[in-house]
């Protein structure tokens, strides 16, 4: 409409969305949003109004006259929104209510004004959303840093190859097929002790074919050899274990023989007596 008032506001100048721990009289809170009044502006004389609500109300509400019905409920008061003005007593009782800080663990409390002007913007418990989309885990502002390292939707660096684009969350597939990896020769066992870039492998099992057969076939002669001397000692204990079984059945004869002689010693003198 031609006479509609183009006033600007900010969503900012709204109500103050706060813990109060005291009590307080219900009029410091705002008709229009009944959070606590933001900038008290008087709507008429009787009632008050965030600045920005009432401006944000007037916008809206404005007829071609310039006026409108006060949205306080004295529906009979015209405001005239070229009038409006602050109500500085208001907002000196509104900045002195004691307050709590809303953040979880935040044992802070003080005047409601030192709350949402300084309080607020360096709270150590301030919780933020991850900035990366897929993430969006809620996260203590001081602990940004940290969330960064762990955070399965940031990038990271890969050590071989020094790609950095690469998400967190897919480090452990890359990290294991990535072509630049050093890696061991799987004949690393029988001596070929080179590290090779795992994207490399074929090529040096190629080159390397001969030594490794060579390599392997030592390897094979080595432990053979061992084997031999393994079983060469084996079959020397079993033979020393032979003996010496031989050594105890004839010890345990002797021992029986012996202990029938002494019980016949027992016996004939028990009989002389």
């Amino acid at each position: 409409m031609s006479g509609a008032v183009q006033a600007t506001f900010n969503i900012a100048d709204r109500g103050y969305e706060v813990e109060v721990i005291e009590n307080y009289q219900s009029a410091l809170n705002c008709v229009i949003c009944s959070l606590i009044i933001n900038k008290a502006t008087h709507g008429c004389e009787r009632h008050v109004f965030c600045e920005g609500c009432i401006k944000e109300y007037l916008t809206k509400s404005c007829g071609e006259d310039d006026t409108v019905v006060c949205p306080g409920g004295c529906r009979k008061e015209i405001v005239d929104p070229k009038k409006l003005s602050l109500n500085l007593a208001f907002d000196m009782m509104i900045n002195k209510l004691k307050s709590k800080c809303s953040f979880k663990n935040c044992l802070w409390t003080g005047d409601l004004l030192d709350l949402v002007k300084d309080h607020k913007m360096r709270c150590k418990f301030i919780q933020i959303h991850c900035y990366r989309r897929e993430c969006g885990e809620l996260i203590l502002k001081d602990d940004v840093d940290k969330h960064n390292e762990v955070c399965l939707y940031n990038t990271y660096r890969c050590p071989y190859c020094q790609n950095w684009r690469i998400l967190r969350k897919n480090q452990a597939d890359h990290e294991e097929l990535c072509k630049l990896e050093k890696i061991d020769c799987v004949y690393k066992d029988v001596g070929c002790w080179g590290s090779i870039c795992r994207g490399e492998v074929e090529q040096h099992e190629q080159d390397n074919l001969s030594k490794h057969l060579k390599l392997t076939f030592e390897k094979m002669t080595k432990n053979e050899k061992l084997l031999e001397e393994s079983n060469k000692e084996i079959r020397q204990l079993k033979s020393e274990n032979s003996s010496l079984n031989q050594q105890v059945s004839k010890l345990n004869k002797e021992t029986t023989k012996t202990a029938a002689q002494v019980l016949y010693l027992k016996g004939h003198i028990k009989g002389k007596l």
